[in-house]
């Protein structure tokens, strides 16, 4: 029996990685695709595929995680992907280190004085938060967390800029 059920990664209209069930003869432009099997079940069973898809992108959910991300992502019902744009969401609000500039999302770490791992090898940056646009912060210990995906940038707004 010629088996039909793929699971597909690819980048969709928004630019942003979707992963969803198709037919063989359905198959989009991919970038990673498991499979094929006999049925979605079987293909959901053995890839630990939740019974929902992502609130946020619409992509499916995997649940083969380490602990917490099952209970998180069932919880809040959204793809790996999308729960880490939630928490980065939530961090930006409370944590005056994470910027949000350019639809990118970076950490600032404090400045070290060894030659231990520094963000962008030690860099330095100027950055202006909104919040307090005559305080200039500068660091030599960026860290880039991931452009904020399409779907994302109305509820993660720029909050910096770079000067």
């Amino acid at each position: 029996m010629k088996k039909y059920w793929y699971i597909t990664e690819y980048k969709a209209k928004d630019k942003f990685e979707k992963i969803v069930f198709c037919k063989e003869k359905d198959l989009p432009q991919w970038t990673s695709c498991i499979g094929p099997y006999d049925s979605e079940e079987e293909a959901r069973e053995k890839n630990m595929i939740a019974d929902f898809v992502c609130s946020k992108c619409g992509g499916l959910v995997g649940l083969h995680y380490t602990d917490p991300y099952p209970q998180r992502l069932t919880e809040h019902k959204l793809c790996f992907k999308c729960e880490h744009f939630r928490e980065v969401k939530e961090v930006a609000e409370r944590d005056k280190n994470r910027v949000i500039i350019e639809g990118n999302s970076y950490h600032i770490e404090p400045d070290r004085a060894d030659g231990f791992f520094k963000g962008f090898g030690g860099r330095q940056f100027k950055i202006v938060r909104n919040d307090d646009p005559t305080n200039i912060i500068t660091t030599r210990n960026l860290w880039h967390q991931g452009e904020i995906p399409e779907v994302w940038k109305k509820d993660i707004p720029d909050n910096a800029k770079f000067v």
